[in-house]
């Protein structure tokens, strides 16, 4: 179980400006995940940046982890996640779901949504993503998605004590508490992963 007694899944929404059948998870929408993620934008650089200095985070040799849990913190309690019902969907980047924050109070959506604005925040401010999806389905489709971050924490440090080392896992959708993964609490169903690595261009745009 976890923090909301409610494993959630979601379908997997076709890349931006496409219509695609859902649960459809494909290097292409993969593709256009990272590009959104890694899409420069003012807007989001400077709203991590106000994340992190609010939540007070100063010098450590942990710093990327602090920062991580505090964006990812953000995200739980200013995203509502909203279930799809629809055949065909569209990625929702990171920019709009911000505008729709700073309107409504807080921004609707699933599993990609969370992922493509947590990742977005994240690379913002040079923290390397990795995006991970899974399935408990029979057909072995993938239905999740969520983050694996590097935050080169030290391997000896307290952190490791609370099971936060790299990489550590990053899905919002939960409400669980940062470094929680599907697959480490999900009892006697089998959890299929598969990591897509970041597209080799993404370090040059990280942290821009």
């Amino acid at each position: 179980s976890n923090a909301t007694g409610t494993i959630r899944t979601c379908s997997t929404m076709p890349p931006e400006l496409r219509q695609l059948p859902e649960r459809i998870f494909t290097d292409e929408t993969v593709a256009e995940m990272y590009a959104q993620m890694f899409r420069y934008a003012p807007e989001v650089r400077a709203r991590a940046e106000a994340i992190i200095r609010q939540a007070g985070i100063g010098d450590s040799p942990c710093g990327k982890l602090l920062r991580a849990a505090a964006l990812y913190r953000w995200v739980q309690e200013h995203m509502t996640y909203l279930d799809d019902h629809l055949a065909v969907q569209q990625i929702v980047g990171p920019a709009a779901l911000l505008e729709e924050i700073d309107t409504h109070g807080t921004a609707f959506g699933n599993c990609v949504e969370y992922t493509v604005l947590l990742g977005a925040l994240l690379v913002s401010v040079g923290i390397d993503v990795e995006i991970v999806t899974t399935s408990a389905r029979d057909d072995g489709e993938w239905d999740h998605t969520y983050l694996w971050l590097r935050t080169e924490c030290p391997p000896d440090h307290v952190f490791e004590v609370l099971g936060l080392v790299d990489p550590v896992a990053a899905d919002a959708i939960h409400g669980a508490a940062f470094g929680w993964e599907l697959d480490a609490d999900a009892g006697d169903e089998v959890i299929r992963k598969r990591i897509w690595p970041a597209p080799a261009w993404a370090a040059e745009r990280a942290g821009m």
